[in-house]
């Protein structure tokens, strides 16, 4: 890891100063930079990429027991504790399925309100829909801006609101 760390940071630190200040040998630094990488990890490279592979044909609902099965009947030998550290590393995650709860609680001792409409849903009279604008409302102040079809209009133009019905007549 320190080697690591002095060849990320060498274009912004003197290779000595940061190898001093590790403890570290600047020779054993050069010698790192050299060595070709080891076979392990040439292979874990060359596995990461099947398991990203495996991982994506899934659309990334595989994890690493499914994973390692795939990549064992494909003929890359591995274990399934090498592709989870693999994925591990490399940030490869799962998507889960969330459990399914109920919210409903029907066993209750509250009262159940009346069905008062019993499935009229009737209109006594046709309202032309609302179009873009602005209505005001002078007995309460309010003003009420509409972007669209939102409710209907009384042929007089005005729009009766929570207020039909002859509660408040024509305003």
């Amino acid at each position: 890891m320190k080697y690591v760390f002095v060849r990320d940071h060498r274009g912004a630190f003197p290779v000595d100063l940061m190898c001093r200040t590790l403890e570290v040998g600047s020779s054993g630094f050069y010698a790192w930079l050299k060595r070709p990488e080891s076979p392990r990890s040439q292979k874990n490279l060359r596995l990461l990429v099947e398991i990203k592979a495996v991982h994506r044909r899934s659309r990334k609902t595989y994890g690493s027991p499914r994973i390692h099965v795939e990549l064992n009947e494909t003929g890359h030998a591995c274990s399934r504790y090498r592709v989870a550290r693999l994925m591990r590393q490399h940030g490869i995650v799962s998507k889960h399925k969330k459990k399914f709860r109920i919210t409903t609680n029907s066993v209750h001792s509250f009262p159940i309100a009346e069905n008062l409409l019993q499935r009229r849903f009737n209109v006594s009279r046709h309202w032309p829909m609302l179009g873009i604008g602005y209505h005001v409302c002078p007995n309460f102040g309010r003003l009420v801006v509409s972007g669209g079809n939102i409710g209907p209009v009384s042929p007089e133009g005005h729009w009766p609101g929570p207020w039909a019905g002859g509660l408040l007549g024509n305003w």
